[in-house]
């Protein structure tokens, strides 16, 4: 009976011991989520939106025109670091961008379609901090 015990003992110490090396360990933090492509996006519009064929392919073009400039966005950005001031400028481009895409957009989807679509814009946007310093972030 004394070797159960003995041994128990052993046992929880080994998993304890193990345990806290396991949670010890740093965790990598979480990749963002790849975006969408033209396609995955145009086929959730024609799903979400009941586009009819005819409207899926014109707004095909449009996305993949965004894209683009995007990407261009991007590529003149690269290197300019997180300053605020750059960041700004930046985020004021794609606004700029998405304010072209929804001007032709509304040209070929009914307002009930864009309705739906300026929902589905404002579902997919992250919350934004109400002023004063940004959140910590959690160790």
């Amino acid at each position: 009976m004394k070797m159960f015990y003995r041994t128990a003992c052993i046992a929880m110490m080994m998993i304890g011991l193990i345990s806290g090396v396991v949670l010890a360990q740093p965790t990598r933090p979480e990749q963002p989520p790849k975006p969408p492509t033209v396609e995955e996006i145009v086929s959730q519009l024609q799903e979400q939106l009941n586009l009819t064929n005819e409207q899926v392919e014109q707004v095909r073009p449009i996305f993949e025109e965004e894209f683009e400039k995007r990407e261009e966005l991007f590529q003149k950005n690269r290197g300019q670091g997180q300053r605020p001031e750059s960041r700004k400028a930046l985020d004021e481009e794609f606004q700029k961008l998405q304010e072209e895409t929804e001007k032709q957009l509304e040209e070929i989807l009914t307002e009930e379609q864009m309705a739906l679509y300026r929902k589905m814009l404002e579902e997919r946007r992250p919350p934004q901090p109400q002023g004063g310093m940004p959140p910590k972030p959690k160790n």
